[in-house]
């Protein structure tokens, strides 16, 4: 088995893999192979709400047929430990496309207890605002 590539589906979070093709030598029958496909966030939208578990359909092209999967991720896969962002950089996400809606959720707690939470799950706070 040889001439291998890959194709994400459209999907919420604009996953897909940075290069189609798959660098991977001659499989003999019976053997078997283990590498990494580097992915970007610069795909296309299905613009869906993701559901629980993240859910990627992904296409597998090899010399033999092309195989379809539907690979379960966690929602964290998605997070990466780093930095807060700005409020500036936030916004900007916002209009690269997302859907923008704004709810009201009442909950008795302080908002400092939010952010310790949030950030214990490498979740940052990036700003606020008052809805009227």
């Amino acid at each position: 088995m040889s001439d291998f590539a890959i194709k994400f589906q459209a999907n919420p979070f604009k996953l897909e893999p940075e290069s189609p093709e798959v660098v991977l030598g001659q499989i003999p029958p019976g053997g078997s192979e283990i590498t990494r496909v580097p992915c970007t966030f610069d795909g296309k939208s299905n613009n869906e709400a993701p559901e629980c578990p993240y859910i990627v359909q992904i296409a597998f092209k090899t010399s033999v047929d092309v195989f379809i999967f539907s690979v379960p991720c966690a929602l964290s896969v998605m997070m990466v430990p780093t930095t807060p962002i700005s409020t500036d950089e936030y916004q900007a996400l916002g209009e690269k496309g997302f859907k923008k809606s704004q709810e009201k959720l009442e909950i008795e707690t302080t908002t400092e207890k939010i952010k310790e939470k949030l950030n214990s799950n490498n979740v940052m706070f990036v700003g606020s605002r008052t809805n009227g």
